[in-house]
């Protein structure tokens, strides 16, 4: 998943076009979608949106971003659990925060997958 959201978030030749968007309006939507798939599984999903930020994406990523990133925490999050996004502005970058209650990453996963990369 990690590799997917890394192929996404780098610039090539055959990207969709970038236009100016609404981030935090983007974030909003996609967690009132999300919030209505969460409570059929008993997980709910909840922002925190602080203000508007504007950017220059591509629409379509961003929500294939998010809506990855939300589905893997509501997939991780039991019943009764809950799946926190943030959005906020940090001087020159946005910052998008999604948090579960699910198990994480257990400590031998972060070891391998260092070794992995680093040989």
């Amino acid at each position: 998943m990690v590799d997917g959201l890394l192929v996404l978030s780098r610039p090539s030749a055959t990207d969709p076009a970038r236009d100016a968007i609404e981030v935090c309006a983007l974030v909003a939507e996609r967690v009132e979608t999300w919030s209505a798939l969460g409570e059929e599984h008993g997980v709910a999903v909840r922002s925190k949106i602080d203000g508007r930020v504007l950017a220059t994406a591509s629409p379509g990523r961003l929500e294939q971003v998010i809506d990855n990133l939300i589905e893997n925490a509501r997939s991780f999050s039991s019943a009764g659990g809950t799946v926190r996004v943030t959005a906020r502005r940090l001087k020159n970058e946005i910052e998008i925060v999604i948090d579960d209650d699910g198990p994480g990453i257990r400590p031998d996963d972060h070891c391998r997958r260092a070794l992995e990369e680093h040989g």
